[in-house]
């Protein structure tokens, strides 16, 4: 019953963000990293922008001029839909790695 409490509380069926705390990203000697877009189909890109629409109108993404740019793509879920993704992987391999890990309980 508490996990059930628990979980209802902290869970929600639209995304939210918190405010609750912040982390910076260090970067080992790059420039930034410009990568274009993915090529999707028309179909895809209808749906790709309207996760951007939803994701600018609720304040969950703000447009950015920054030098840095990563492709997003749709993965297929197992009910059929899609999830929204971006591709960080080459992000990522510039990126220094976290001396204090994040402990699990």
């Amino acid at each position: 019953m508490l996990f059930h409490l628990l979980k209802s509380s902290l869970f929600s069926e639209s995304p939210t963000q918190t405010h609750v705390l912040f982390h910076d990203i260090e970067i080992v000697n790059s420039s930034p990293i410009k990568q274009h877009p993915y090529r999707v189909n028309p179909q895809k890109r209808e749906e790709m922008r309207k996760e951007v629409d939803y994701l600018l109108a609720h304040g969950l993404a703000v447009p950015s001029l920054s030098p840095w740019s990563s492709p997003c793509l749709l993965v297929p879920k197992p009910d059929g839909s899609f999830r929204f993704c971006t591709d960080y992987r080459k992000v990522n391999s510039v990126t220094k790695p976290d001396s204090f890990p994040l402990l699990m309980c």
